[in-house]
């Protein structure tokens, strides 16, 4: 035999109901009681019982809890009588010092192992006093080992009817020093959910209002460093680092209302949104459309400065525009691409990467200056962008050297041959000024003449 001492309701109503019936969610169960009875009180039926407990324990205006419940349970190799339970439960009772008080026994049968429910007015019914539960389960431990070695039956050691034996079977506890208490509070520290700033919730709850549908909810939920993710029934919102619950952010935040509102299931928008992107630029164009959503949101609800919309808008056109021009172009495999071409392209598509993360790293500072996002994802879009910057710079360099090894290849070096030392010597030796053969002809003719 084993006891239980659940916790204390404050109503017999409920409690007797429960017993009775069973959850009052669920259809009545038909098998679910073997037998009831009642002590000191002059009824016998169970339904009647907790009304005439409840105007005792009206008598004495001090006990706000005058229920008292406990639970005596039997193995299930073992099946005692009926009158064995009966006896259990008042010898139970009288070593608890509850024999006079009213009383409500309902034995179950809903289960393996047959147990029995004892229902205690804790105000006795003529001095009005109630009852003291103090060490009431060391009592019980006690008053069940002492019955059960009578009968001749096994008992269950417990703390206190046989420490010895139930310290050698049961897992040996941990200790409770300081470096473990120490422990235990860090663990907590670092369990406990991140709390969120007004003006994250601010933020957040400005795109739950706004948006229209689930990809504009996204998108601008993504910019601000967010993703929504499905938990079972619910949702959860995670920043990267810790899982918000939707609540969090404002009581008023449900995902009914999301899906009344956006017409869909959040199951259907989480499989479009993570469909992977068909080429660089749908990459680049959805991040950018994702900055725009946030900004405009931000502004329109005054919490970001229109600037900073208009900065993010252009960056879109500009991926736009270059995605538009890479359409025109005819597909060519990258196997039949020159080395020129080859880098030409990937020198285009690293400027189109440092566009978008000089794009992300503006939109980070604007929102790390709002108060929007922390420390940690403005160091995130900077390390993104020196990155690109570092890319670019070694597509740049090696399509300089391409073009200069073209050039060399084609029309030889650019610097001319200087000439040997014996033919500057001969140059200094000739006069710096030769007379042509016309004025020498003219210098005969006038000697002539005289």
């Amino acid at each position: 035999m084993i006891g239980k001492v659940p916790k204390p309701g404050k109503g017999f109503k409920g409690l007797v109901a429960y017993l009775l019936h069973g959850d009052r969610k669920n259809p009545p169960e038909a098998n679910r009681v073997a037998w009831s009875e009642t002590r000191n009180l002059a009824l016998e039926d169970p339904e009647k019982a907790p009304a005439l407990m409840r105007a005792t324990a009206a008598r004495s205006k001090r006990v706000k809890n005058p229920v008292y419940h406990y639970v005596i349970s039997w193995h299930h190799n073992e099946a005692p009588t009926d009158d064995i339970m009966r006896q259990v439960a008042d010898v139970t009772c009288a070593d608890l010092g509850l024999s006079e008080h009213q009383a409500l026994y309902i034995a179950h049968q809903d289960t393996k192992h047959r147990h029995i429910h004892i229902v205690v007015n804790r105000v006795h019914p003529e001095t009005n006093l109630a009852w003291k539960t103090s060490h009431d389960y060391r009592r019980i431990e006690q008053s069940l080992r002492r019955q059960s070695e009578s009968m001749g039956i096994d008992y269950v050691p417990g703390r206190f009817n046989d420490p010895e034996r139930f310290r050698s079977s049961s897992t040996p506890r941990r200790p409770h020093d300081g470096p473990f208490r120490k422990a235990r509070r860090q663990v907590k520290v670092n369990a406990a959910p991140a709390r969120l700033s007004q003006r994250r919730r601010a933020a957040f709850l400005a795109v739950y209002h706004s948006a229209t549908n689930w990809e504009q909810f996204h998108s601008a939920l993504a910019a601000l460093g967010y993703r929504i993710e499905g938990k079972g029934q619910g949702v959860v919102v995670f920043d990267g680092v810790n899982k918000h619950k939707l609540s969090a952010f404002s009581k008023e935040t449900r995902l009914k209302d999301l899906h009344q509102r956006f017409g869909s299931t959040l199951s259907a928008s989480l499989a479009q949104r993570d469909k992977p992107a068909g080429t660089s630029f749908d990459k680049e164009l959805r991040t950018a459309r994702e900055r725009v959503e946030l900004t405009e949101v931000l502004s329109e609800a005054n919490l970001l400065d229109q600037d900073v919309h208009a900065t993010q808008y252009r960056a879109l056109r500009r991926v736009e525009q270059e995605a538009a021009r890479h359409a025109k172009k005819p597909s060519k495999p990258e196997a039949a691409m020159s080395d020129k071409e080859r880098k030409a392209a990937d020198q285009q598509n690293a400027y189109t990467a440092y566009d978008s993360a000089s794009a992300s790293f503006d939109l980070a500072f604007a929102l790390h200056g709002a108060g929007f996002v922390d420390d940690k994802q403005l160091d995130r879009a900077v390390r993104e962008r020196d990155a690109a910057q570092e890319q670019l710079n070694k597509q740049n360099s090696a399509l300089d050297q391409l073009i200069a090894d073209a050039a060399e290849h084609a029309f030889g070096t650019k610097d001319t041959p200087k000439s040997s030392d014996k033919e500057q010597a001969d140059h200094s030796a000739e006069p710096e000024h030769e007379p042509d053969e016309p004025a020498r002809q003219t210098k005969k003719r006038r000697g002539r003449r005289r």
